[in-house]
């Protein structure tokens, strides 16, 4: 929208969602910004989980936004990245940061796209996980390029573009730096921030996520 951005905060260090979450409220109040200012919330979780689990814990998540006023029915305006460190992971769900809207002179468009894997958002499981089970180079390689289509779907729905991506996160357990020297730099251009890190995605079965920003100002939270 005219007169806003998006700005990225990444917390010094992750804490439980409910001080991740009051600390999102402190920051919005602060800049005098409305709880419904919030839109995209990334997550660190202990370990990858069933699917059932996995719709359990949305089923919480999805209250505490609603209580925001986030949620209307069944859709959710906070964009999420939720993945599971492969070592030092937490002991519980915390908060590793957040992206708010607030108000800004610039002209230049700015997004967030929020995580996925392999899976088409509500396909059978596991039938339609791409590859299931398969954890092969090439296995992984054609998880990771579904994934970049999905990427590509959802900034062509923003109307925003490659050009205008200042971080793109890769999540995986396996050796994807091919894939990314290959695909997504060559997309993005060598200019684009590329972390790559070393977290599981957070249902058991799938292998690869990524999520992508486009933002002008992104500062870390201690």
């Amino acid at each position: 929208m005219s007169g806003f951005e998006i700005e990225h905060v990444r917390l010094h260090a992750a804490v439980s969602v409910e001080l991740g979450f009051a600390a999102i409220e402190r920051y919005l109040r602060d800049r005098h910004r409305p709880l419904s200012a919030l839109c995209a919330v990334e997550l660190r979780s202990p370990k990858p989980v069933s699917i059932d689990g996995f719709a359990e814990f949305n089923r919480h998540y999805a209250e505490r936004l609603r209580g925001w006023g986030l949620v209307q029915g069944d859709f959710n305006a906070v964009a999420r990245s939720n993945v599971a460190p492969v070592v030092h992971a937490p002991q519980e769900t915390k908060v590793y940061g957040f992206s708010v809207a607030v108000p800004s002179s610039s002209a230049a468009s700015t997004f967030v796209v929020a995580g996925s894997s392999e899976w088409p958002e509500g396909g059978r499981f596991p039938e339609e996980v791409v590859r299931f089970g398969d954890t092969s180079p090439g296995a992984i390689r054609e998880k990771a390029r579904y994934v970049l289509g999905a990427m590509e779907r959802r900034m062509n729905s923003l109307g925003v573009t490659w050009s205008q991506a200042t971080l793109i996160q890769s999540y995986s357990a396996y050796n994807v730096f091919g894939f990314l020297a290959e695909d997504v730099i060559p997309l993005a251009g060598a200019d684009a921030g590329v972390l790559v890190q070393y977290c599981r995605p957070p249902v058991v079965g799938w292998d690869y996520e990524m999520d992508i920003k486009g933002v002008n100002r992104s500062q870390l939270l201690r």
